[in-house]
């Protein structure tokens, strides 16, 4: 799976588990007890799905800055010993 589609299955489930909410919300009296535990159950299990894709996603935009700031910061430090390395050479 690439980004785009992760993206897009959290989305899809958030909107799955609000639907399913609202349907339990208005409709949930006409369901036995048990069924309808079960489906929120189901509900809750998605809503936790979307924070954990959401959440996932986030530590990796993290990972990807932290990685790009120290590839500068790598970059500019061997800039810096080369430099001094020409100053002391010259």
């Amino acid at each position: 799976m690439n980004l785009a589609q992760v993206t897009n299955a959290a989305i899809a489930l958030g909107i799955k588990a609000d639907e399913l909410s609202f349907a339990l919300d208005h409709y949930g009296d006409l369901v036995p007890e048990e069924k309808r535990k079960k489906w929120e159950e189901v509900r809750d299990a998605m809503v936790q799905g979307e924070k954990a894709i959401h959440n996932l996603l986030e530590q990796r935009d993290n990972l990807s800055a932290y990685i790009f700031n120290e590839k500068r910061n790598i970059d500019y430090n061997r800039q810096l010993v080369e430099k001094t390395l020409n100053i002391g050479n010259g």
